[in-house]
């Protein structure tokens, strides 16, 4: 069971990987063909459905042409 602090870091996560797509006027079905994945996949991210592996937020920088950090970087939101 995860505790309240990876709730509440996932659900940043969630936030932020929205507000990267959204600050890049990408659709989710635009980003998911960048990555070759389904659009629901997209959206069950945003959603807070699934959790991310190390190996998708890779790829995720990869396609946005973002570094890994940037993606990992979300302190600024307040939730």
């Amino acid at each position: 069971m995860k505790n309240d602090k990876h709730i509440y870091t996932f659900e940043k996560m969630r936030i932020h990987l929205r507000n990267l797509r959204k600050d890049l006027s990408l659709s989710q079905k635009e980003m998911a063909n960048k990555l070759g994945w389904h659009q629901t996949y997209i959206s069950q991210l945003e959603k807070g459905y699934r959790v991310p592996s190390l190996e998708n937020l890779i790829d995720i920088s990869n396609a946005l042409d973002i570094e890994l950090h940037t993606i990992l970087d979300f302190r600024y939101l307040e939730t």
